[in-house]
This record gives structure tokens, sequence and C-alpha cells, in this order.
């Protein structure tokens, strides 16, 4: 090999190497969007409804709740602006789950309810290569729509202060594209207590 040819691999090399380098850079500070799909289960609510039924006079002639486990929809919009840490405003929208009372000879549908929850949220970023598992911690707001023959159960319409949790791991397929797994717990106060649930959450994110 010439000392020309040499010389000019090691150029090409020297040139290629900041590209190289930003191409792996999957910690860089920028923003993010991302869209996912959601489930929730509302852990709590099935023995509140247990409880209200006790309370009603005998005869019972129900003896079991069943809570439905929507799924949703969900965005976010964030800054990663440190390797390992990160602020975004998330939103979520779960579908109307329904709510029925059951016995081994009939169900009755008592009725239903959605849920929409927008958080700001503190993310933690434990790794910073091309698999990067996380933690958040957020606050913010939910909001309850109801319906049906026991809408009353919660009120028609209802928004007051929650929290979440969670955790998860994002996958970067390139720079760019990026594969989120999640899973976490809101946290409902106030007018809204009795509706905490776990979810669940799969999605893309794009990182500019």
């Amino acid at each position: 090999m010439s000392r020309v040819t040499a010389l000019s691999m090691i150029l090409v090399f020297a040139g290629a190497a900041p590209a190289l380098a930003q191409d792996d850079d999957y910690a860089r500070s920028g923003v993010y969007l991302g869209v996912n799909m959601t489930g929730t289960w509302y852990n709590e609510m099935p023995d509140d409804l247990e409880e209200f039924l006790d309370s009603v006079p005998p005869p019972q002639p129900f003896i079991r709740v069943h809570v439905e486990d929507p799924v949703g929809v969900g965005g976010r919009v964030g800054y990663r602006f440190h390797p390992h840490l990160a602020g975004e405003v998330e939103f979520r929208w779960a579908s109307n789950a329904d709510i029925q009372f059951e016995t081994d000879e009939v169900t009755v549908d008592i009725f239903q309810f959605e849920t929409m929850t927008i958080t700001g949220n503190a993310k933690g970023y434990l790794l910073t290569g091309r698999i990067q598992p996380f933690f958040l911690a957020g606050a913010g707001i939910m909001t309850t729509r109801a319906k049906g023959l026991m809408a009353s159960v919660l009120d028609e319409k209802a928004t007051d202060f929650a929290a979440r949790f969670g955790a998860g791991i994002d996958f970067y397929f390139t720079p760019n594209i990026v594969g989120i797994a999640e899973g976490g717990y809101v946290l409902a106060t106030g007018k809204l207590d009795g509706l905490d649930h776990v979810l669940w959450s799969i999605g893309l994110q794009y990182r500019f």
C-alpha cells in the first residue's frame, strides 16, 4: 500500500469519525416526540364497588363486580437535557371501561367511564447506549367522564390532581427512531379517589 493511499484512508476515516460518533450518540440532548398504545387496570375500583354492594340491604343479588380493562392512546413531547435526565409532558386517554354486576345467571351493565390524564414527568436514564432502561415520576391532572344507570357512583365529570410513577426501556432502532415499552401506576386523589390504576404502554418516539 502506498503512502499516498494510506494517508488518504486515514483522512477519510478521520473525516467520517465525527459523523459515526454522532450516529451513535443515543444520549444526546434534544427534543423528542412519541405516540403509544396503552392498557389500563383499575385495581382499586372492584373492591370499592363490592364494599358499596355490601352496604345495600339484603337480599344481595349481585355476587361479583367486573371492571373492564380498557385500551387507549397517548402521546408525549420532551427534551433530553442530560445523558441521564429528561423532562416531558405526557397525555393519556383510556377508552370507556364497562362496569358490570354479575351473578351466575345474569350480567347487568351499571355504568361506563373514560379517563384522560396529563402529567409533567421527570425521567431518569440508567444507561446511555442503544438500550436505555429508565424510571419516571410526574404530577398533573386526571379527568373522568361517566355515564349509565349508576353513573352517580362517580361524578358525571370530574377533574383532580394525579401523580404518576413508572419504569421502562427505550430501544434505539436508529439514532432517531426509538421503540418504548413502559409500565407504571397513576395515583388519583380528591374527587377521583379510588380510580388509581396500573398502566402499560408500547410505542415509538422520534428523536430530533
